[in-house]
């Protein structure tokens, strides 16, 4: 074994790339390493505070929503996280990252508001990035009420207030498709 120079003594080569593997790990992801890595996870949001993009929900539109304590308005609509939901995490576009779901009811202030259930990720900078629509109604009577995540699946439980029927849909996100489809 050929000794290398370090300190001014002699260090088998051996000790010397074990020093690096050390150091390396001790000290952390290389720079390229870091660069490729989100700023923060989607836990690291304070979603009720944030700056939200949101998919058009009944006749509210698509637009990035600014959210204080839960609520938000812009001209003509009032942005709300739907009561008694919390936001879920989990990975639904299996890519190994979690995103987060959020049940967000919309409408004209004083009036019925529809409701849809967004999924959201944060991009390299860690801010909230939309994913889209994972279920919604096509007017207020008719939305999705609960949902959980079952093996990458949103199963969404859907409720007709005016009939006051219940069923549960299951979406998938389609990455070839860049959005979710009802699969059951």
């Amino acid at each position: 074994m050929r000794p290398s120079r370090r300190h001014g003594g002699t260090f088998p080569r051996w000790a010397a790339a074990l020093s690096l593997a050390v150091t390396a790990a001790v000290a952390g992801p290389t720079l390229a390493a870091q660069a490729a890595e989100p700023a923060g996870g989607v836990r690291d949001i304070a979603w009720r505070d944030a700056v939200v993009p949101l998919p058009a929900i009944g006749a509210c539109p698509e637009a990035p929503v600014s959210f204080t304590g839960g609520t938000a308005e812009t001209p003509g609509h009032v942005y709300r996280f739907a009561p008694g939901h919390e936001v879920a995490f989990a990975d639904v576009t299996a890519d190994g990252v979690e995103d987060a779901l959020l049940m967000i009811d919309c409408g004209p202030r004083n009036s019925e508001y529809s409701g849809s259930l967004v999924a959201v990720t944060v991009d390299e900078e860690g801010r909230p990035s939309l994913l889209g629509t994972v279920a919604d109604g096509p007017h207020w009577m008719l939305r999705p009420t609960d949902f959980a995540v079952e093996d990458g699946d949103v199963v969404v439980t859907m409720t007709d207030w005016s009939t006051e029927t219940t069923w549960v849909d299951r979406y998938r996100w389609s990455a070839r498709l860049g959005h979710f489809e009802l699969v059951g």
